[in-house]
């Protein structure tokens, strides 16, 4: 089948490219004469059913699709004044990276020809960071010296873009913007036989986005007016540009060629910067086609530029892990006051209650449930625990069937195996507690290890620090671990020890002990009178 590939590549000079031709599915692609493509995929349609048998039955179906040749260009040359910043805007930190890596990150699970980068302020810093976080050949640089707007920006990097079909221009500030949502503008394009086409978006706040101008007749796009040059009545508009466009190449190639000069001078004349927006009344000039999409999913396009836009932004992507968790089988009673970092995996059937907060790089495995107000940090916890309220959790890792809280603080290199109970009240550190092990009242574990069915009574306190180091408490299998128990370490309990509530533990015990340590009962008579009188002086 390969040869025969190749044969039909050689004698058609390439117009057209097999693919997957073992899978269930044959693709061919054409992206050369569409005519061509046209009777090709009418004359495959008429054979189908011999070329299948031919290929022994294993090919059930195929089909012909045109090579779509789509690139990008990201503007990403500002310098962030409004944000206070003294490093370009684009490297400004999210809760999930720079802003330019998460625009990127989604550009490049597109299958895209090629994605121009436009820099300006501290380019090196920007071409640094894209080059060690991507290192992806299809990123190509274009540095803008004089940051003239986004027209300008736009144009400049055009010069370094190959040709293509479809460009699809993106703002390095506006990082959310999704594959779906991008294939979706494309295809409107194509749908509306439209030169450009754009993301609009209707908003009922305060903001400075450029408002879409419509027919009041209409209803066709006009124009889009910069904010700063809208009138008092358009500055009541709830539609805005998103910023987002999608061109087709050979239009924008025209209009670019036939009017940059022009708008450039003129705009530098008036004082004002080339605005991207401006193409808009030449493709109207030329007959050329263009409209906007209204998106519904208005977190998509939040732009970053002041602080208070980073942190509706981090509360965007905060929405996005929790749903993208609920489609996955995690359960929420409140998701909107639950914070769940980037780096956490939750998996299908976790419960989790209002105001819970889980950080770093946390496990959660399913079947857990996490109560309301507790904290989880850098911590793995298995199947089937339950993690009452207000538990605090803390680079540990919990074993199967756990039962924590509440009001539990469990400490760095705290170990739980399965089926473990640390109660109210009850503290751990570099503790390590076997199968079976309750502690349920009132007691601090500390550098210690505790073996399995072993109960810990309420008031137990490891004393681990002597004023210079730390040491360690060992307590066998099978202890029993009275109320109130201080054990003075360094100390080793053999198994199946019974300690009497009330001592103080200062040598080892032996397996198979019961062990009291106490100091003598000492009775005063008249004592309490004596107290009583000395109070009344």
């Amino acid at each position: 089948m390969e040869e025969r590939e190749s044969d039909w590549q050689k004698k058609a000079q390439n117009p057209f490219a097999v693919v997957r031709a073992s899978s269930p599915e044959l693709h061919f692609e054409n992206s050369q004469n569409p005519n061509l493509f046209f009777l090709v995929q009418q004359a495959f349609k008429n054979i189908s059913e011999s070329f299948a048998k031919t290929l022994g039955g294993h090919l059930k179906s195929f089909t012909i699709c045109k090579v779509v040749e789509r690139s990008a260009i990201v503007l990403a040359a500002g310098k962030g004044t409004r944000m206070n910043i003294d490093y370009p805007k684009v490297l400004t930190l999210s809760e999930e990276g720079p802003l330019l890596g998460i625009l990127l990150r989604e550009l490049l699970s597109m299958d895209l020809k090629e994605i121009v980068l436009v820099t300006g302020f501290e380019k090196d810093k920007v071409e640094e960071y894209v080059t060690n976080a991507f290192g992806d050949d299809r990123i190509v640089f274009a540095h803008q010296e004089e940051q003239l707007g986004t027209g300008h920006a736009l144009a400049v990097g055009f010069t370094k873009l190959s040709p293509c079909e479809r460009l699809f221009v993106l703002l390095g500030d506006v990082p959310l913007v999704t594959a779906k949502s991008l294939c979706s503008l494309d295809d409107y394009v194509v749908a509306h036989n439209l030169s450009c086409c754009f993301f609009s978006m209707l908003v009922y706040q305060k903001n400075e986005y450029g408002r879409v101008i419509r027919d009041p007749y209409s209803g066709r796009v006009l124009s889009i007016e910069e904010y700063r040059h809208t009138t008092s009545a358009q500055k009541l508009i709830r539609e805005v540009s998103t910023g987002v466009f999608c061109f087709l190449y050979p239009d924008l190639k025209q209009v670019l060629s036939d009017t940059f000069d022009y708008l450039l001078t003129t705009c530098k004349g008036k004082g004002i910067e080339f605005y991207l927006p401006l193409l808009l009344e030449v493709f109207a000039a030329k007959g050329m086609l263009y409209d906007a999409l209204l998106s519904e999913d208005v977190d998509e396009f939040i732009g970053v530029n002041r602080p208070d836009e980073l942190e509706e932004l981090n509360k965007a992507l905060l929405r996005r892990r929790i749903l993208k968790f609920k489609q996955n089988g995690v359960l929420f009673s409140d998701p909107s006051n639950i914070y769940i970092a980037p780096e956490v995996h939750l998996e299908a059937g976790v419960v989790i209650d209002s105001h819970v907060k889980i950080a770093g790089k946390t496990i959660v495995r399913a079947g857990t449930q996490i109560g309301s107000y507790s904290i989880i940090k850098n911590s793995e916890i298995d199947e089937n625990c339950e993690i009452m309220p207000f538990t605090y959790i803390e680079n540990a890792k919990i074993g199967q069937n756990c039962r924590i809280g509440p009001f539990a603080r469990l400490r760095e290199g705290t170990v739980l195996q399965d089926f473990v109970a640390i109660g109210n009240f009850v503290e751990t550190k570099n503790a390590r507690l076997e199968n079976n092990v309750k502690a349920n009242h009132h007691s601090y574990l500390g550098d210690c290890w505790i073996g399995t069915g072993t109960n810990v009574g309420a008031g137990t306190i490891t004393c681990n620090f002597d004023g210079f180091k730390k040491n360690f408490t060992q307590i066998g299998q099978n202890c029993l671990i009275g109320a109130n128990v201080n054990l003075i370490a360094p100390v080793n309990l053999g198994s199946n020890v019974v300690v009497g509530a009330g001592s103080s533990i200062t040598k080892d015990v032996p397996d198979n002990s019961l062990v009291v340590e106490r100091g003598e009962t000492k009775t005063i008579k008249e004592g309490y009178e004596r107290y009583v009188a000395r109070r009344s002086k």
